[in-house]
């Protein structure tokens, strides 16, 4: 098993993309992209989170098939028979994914989702929590198309940060093995950030970590794209924010909106939970187009290996689509 994994942590959207060039471009940092199918699995199983004892994985048969339609998982090319344990399989996949540079002191990945289970595979790893202020979060999350509304553009959010927070608790907020990096603080002055991130993995600085935009279409972080200075949410969809969000607001730190909090009852939940079914296919055909969601829809539920190339293709073309239509800014 690889030894002390470093995993980014945060809700997507929150700036992990930005960070995560940041490391991987340190001649000593190994870093890659989205990992959440190392555990997302167990997620969407209700698998129970141990908690560092030893009990049953499920069976590779079934997460093996789970992986044939994974859109992240298909676009790497990993063998799914090199391991006769979920742990050891999901470790050869993180080793086969931060083997660049081979001699990498650390090694790393981002997850957004399941981040309760990588200490049950990796009881030594580390985290570095990336903090976005929610009401940035909300409006990015529309644009990609993952909600229709600003109340259920939290929702993995709240699902990132509750894992988050049970993570935390079982490594008794050990500031060795945990620390938190907010995002505007990131935008604002990344050389600070920078500084503390390094210390925290045990290397120095170095001046590759700001190379990306010679490598990739992304930009340097801009102090502007913090939400006290766009604000790009309605006064309505603010309040809606700051009401689900409550006080976690304050306790990472941001400042309320002013704002008078928005109540939200059962039944402007129901209607909420309906516009956003209404809404977040329209908001997804802005980015893929229509055409491209419903392929999406009938590609993940195609069978075998023909379904699993299918897929491969399909959600390769969305990538495509998604990487090409926007411009590479971190909003």
């Amino acid at each position: 098993m690889i030894s002390s994994p470093v995993f980014l942590v945060g809700a997507e959207r929150s700036g992990t993309t930005m960070l995560r060039l940041m490391l991987d471009g340190h001649p000593e940092i190994a870093f890659a992209e989205e990992f959440e199918y190392s555990v997302q699995h167990l997620v969407e199983q209700d698998w129970p989170v141990r908690h560092h004892t030893k009990g049953p994985w499920p069976e590779l048969d079934g997460y093996r098939e789970w992986l044939a339609h994974d859109r992240v998982f298909l676009l790497n090319d990993h063998d799914v028979h090199s391991a006769d344990t979920y742990p050891e399989l999901v470790d050869n996949f993180f080793e086969a994914v931060t083997n660049d540079p081979p001699d990498a002191v650390v090694r790393g990945a981002t997850v957004h989702f399941g981040i309760q289970y990588i200490l049950d595979l990796w009881p030594d790893a580390k985290f570095i929590h990336i903090i976005r202020d929610p009401r940035e979060i909300a409006p990015s999350h529309i644009r990609m198309g993952f909600a229709g509304n600003a109340w259920h553009a939290l929702d993995k959010w709240f699902q990132a940060e509750d894992a988050i927070a049970e993570v935390r608790n079982l490594l008794d907020d050990d500031p060795t093995r945990i620390m938190n990096v907010r995002f505007d603080h990131l935008v604002q002055n990344y050389m600070k950030e920078l500084d503390r991130i390094v210390e925290f993995l045990g290397i120095e600085y170095h001046e590759a970590m700001l190379s990306y935009p010679e490598r990739t279409d992304y930009e340097l972080p801009q102090a502007a794209e913090t939400w006290t200075r766009t604000k790009p949410l309605s006064d309505a969809d603010t309040q809606l924010v700051e009401s689900r969000v409550g006080a976690r607001l304050t306790q990472y730190g941001f400042e309320p909106s002013g704002l008078a909090p928005m109540k939200v009852n059962g039944l402007r939940r129901k209607w909420l939970r309906v516009d956003n079914k209404l809404r977040r296919p329209q908001h997804r055909a802005l980015v893929v187009g229509w055409p491209q969601v419903a392929a999406e829809i009938v590609a993940i539920r195609l069978p075998g290996s023909i379904g699993e190339k299918i897929a491969k293709r399909v959600f390769a073309r969305s990538d495509d689509r998604i990487n090409s239509g926007r411009r590479k800014s971190w909003s």
